[in-house]
């Protein structure tokens, strides 16, 4: 009966009020295309689906995204604004910031690495593995070293990062391999090996860059902890007497 007397008197009603009655029936939900620049140089082109305080969802060609604000830096080139964090929370922004530019090191996306660890480097000077990863991705580019070398690497970084240190020294050795005159690749190893637990491995790669640069006071204290692991002490008192001076 309803049905009848709905067909009964649409006809008689005019057409703007029809389309009226059409219009107001639909639910149309919001959506706004948008760039958002991430805290770790990344740029999203999508469609904002929903904000939240703490969320931000994106489709990315038809795939949805979801962040955390604290991760996102601008939105349409308006910046942000972020709760004032402690040295604790920016320490470990700043490292899933990294860990992210290397995970795209590490699958060869050189350029947008570099952007990526550009803007860490910057935001963040005293991160020096941001600029050190920097210089690798451009001598990449420019073909200063070759692709392969650095994708070792940087896959080998990325696996020292995820704490698989085993496979870190398998990649660093590949590398080396590549390149024996990389002597950072030394310190590298020695680093993984002091980790490991390994410092008598560690000793021999450290010294190895103490012989060419004796005065580096990462090498001379990263010298003197791993002798002190292993109960020398006047040899490694003799490391951090020198670091001190």
């Amino acid at each position: 009966m309803v049905f009848f007397l709905y067909m009964h008197i649409i006809p008689k009603l005019p057409l703007t009020f029809i389309m009226l009655i059409f219009l107001s029936s639909c639910v149309i939900f919001p959506v706004h295309a948008a760039v958002v620049l991430l805290q770790n140089g990344e740029k999203i082109n999508g469609i904002i689906t929903n904000k939240t305080q703490n969320e931000l969802e994106i489709s990315v060609a038809g795939i949805p995204r979801v962040y955390q604000m604290q991760d996102v830096k601008e939105i349409r080139g308006r910046q942000v604004l972020q709760p004032k964090l402690g040295k604790v929370d920016i320490e470990r922004l700043v490292a899933s910031s990294f860990g992210k530019a290397l995970s795209r090191a590490a699958e060869g996306e050189f350029e947008e690495a570099a952007q990526m660890f550009e803007r860490i480097a910057k935001d963040h000077p005293s991160y020096v593995s941001a600029q050190e990863a920097l210089n690798m991705c451009n001598e990449a580019i420019s073909g200063k070293v070759s692709r392969q070398y650095a994708l070792y690497v940087f896959e080998a970084k990325q696996q020292m990062f995820k704490e698989n240190y085993p496979l870190a020294i398998v990649l660093f050795q590949k590398a080396l391999t590549m390149n024996p005159k990389a002597t950072s690749l030394y310190y590298d190893l020695g680093c993984v090996y002091q980790l490991l637990g390994e410092n008598q491995k560690a000793v021999s790669y450290f010294k190895k860059i103490s012989q060419i640069e004796p005065d580096n006071p990462d090498v001379l204290f990263k010298l003197g902890v791993s002798l002190h692991a292993l109960r020398k002490y006047k040899e490694a008192l003799g490391y951090f007497e020198k670091l001190e001076k």
